[in-house]
């Protein structure tokens, strides 16, 4: 009974680990996305600094 139960445990890790693939394989593509974001909105946050300023 316990090696099944150990069995099924060890089957279920797997699979768990195995999800992690498809959102690595997401964040790889959308890195990029992200830099060009962040770098739009500290280019917009330069902008309203300097208006505020003036």
């Amino acid at each position: 009974m316990t090696t099944n139960l150990n069995l099924i445990w060890s089957i279920s890790d797997v699979f768990n680990g195995l999800m992690a693939i498809p959102n690595l394989i997401g964040l790889l593509f959308l890195s990029g996305v992200v830099v060009a974001e962040t770098k739009r909105f500290e280019l917009e946050r330069k902008k309203e600094g300097q208006s505020s300023a003036a």
